[in-house]
């Protein structure tokens, strides 16, 4: 319970509906300080209309426009509404200055039990409000998961599908190179005539070649990271793959006929950027052991595990399924050798 004593008369009301008649007045206190602080008195007629009796009947219709027992927004008896006229009335002094009932009233708004109530109606006024954000809230992030899902599944899709068309591309590619050759290793001059030098490296390894079997022969260009006193290799197109087929087979002659002071050439297959790399990656495989050798032909790349067991690769799939084979191997064969200080 909440009991007001003012010069009129003593009023006392349920705790509850308490709580609501304070925040009506707190209201209409605040609106009228604003009034009165935003409003300019250097007239008269300002004076007037911010004078005691005028401020009086402004928080009059406030109030009983907030309090109006007929309204929504409050729900009491006729009793309560007349007793709030008288209320009202003490709200200001007839000389303009506040009544003791403003201290009464904030002693009230002092009370923890109606500081209690008050988060308690606020809390109670907004938790409709508050779940009901809660759930659109749940049900948007519901949908946004689920499009999510679905845009990673058509991400996973595209993925493949460029996989896919890579694969395709890089086949056709190596397939254009088909009759060529890179060759390595052949020291480089001003005005060189690299048709003659593939001819001279074919007789080198007893192949009878002519520059009419050669359609076209050049240097790859030289990059930024090349070093200028290396030689760049030539990559040279045959008009028939049986010409081809020719140096490939005798490359290994290089080293028999080669002398000592004399640069080291290679012949090797010209490959898609993607397949040298793959190749390159093999030969480092080798170097460390983990397989036994590593070759190329017909622009696949040929792995011969320590099994025996030899795989064509073609693209970075075969290559990767190729390494998790030999990682879970030579996972299986150090769990199978003895530990430090048993027999072997």
């Amino acid at each position: 319970m909440l009991t007001f004593n003012t010069s009129v008369t003593s009023v006392t009301f349920p705790l509850h509906v308490s709580v609501k008649i304070l925040c009506d007045i707190v209201i209409t206190l605040t609106l009228t300080y604003f009034l009165m602080e935003s409003t300019p008195i250097s007239s008269k007629r300002n004076r007037d209309l911010i004078s005691p009796e005028s401020d009086c009947e402004y928080k009059r219709v406030c109030s009983s426009s907030a309090l109006n027992p007929d309204s929504d927004s409050f729900d009491s008896s006729g009793a309560l509404h007349s007793d709030m006229s008288s209320i009202e009335a003490t709200t200001c002094t007839p000389d303009g200055n506040p009544s003791p009932f403003i201290d009464q009233l904030l002693d009230a708004l002092r009370s923890k039990d109606v500081l209690s109530l008050i988060g308690a109606a606020v809390a109670e006024a907004i938790k409709p409000t508050l779940q009901q954000e809660m759930a659109t809230l749940v049900a948007q992030n519901r949908q946004l998961e689920g499009d999510v899902e679905i845009l990673k599944h058509r991400l996973s899709e595209r993925d493949l599908a460029m996989e896919e068309l890579a694969i395709k591309l890089d086949r056709s590619e190596q397939y254009t190179r088909r009759n060529n050759l890179r060759i390595m290793g052949i020291p480089e001059t001003q005005g060189e005539d690299t048709d003659k030098l593939i001819v001279n490296v074919a007789k080198d390894m007893g192949v009878d070649l002519s520059t009419t079997e050669i359609d076209i022969s050049h240097r790859v260009p030289r990059y930024p990271s090349t070093p200028q006193t290396k030689a760049r290799p030539i990559i040279v197109m045959f008009v028939s793959n049986a010409s081809r087929r020719s140096l490939l087979a005798n490359r290994s002659k290089l080293k028999a006929v080669g002398k000592k002071s004399a640069p080291k050439i290679f012949v090797n297959e010209d490959l898609t950027k993607t397949r040298a790399i793959i190749a390159r990656k093999a030969r480092g495989l080798v170097s460390e052991g983990r397989i036994e050798s590593s070759w190329v032909t017909g622009g696949v790349i040929l792995i011969k595990k320590k099994d025996g067991t030899v795989n064509k690769v073609s693209n970075v799939a075969q290559y990767d399924e190729i390494c998790d084979s030999i990682r879970l191997k030579m996972r299986f064969n150090l769990s199978q050798q003895p530990m430090v200080g048993e027999d072997a």
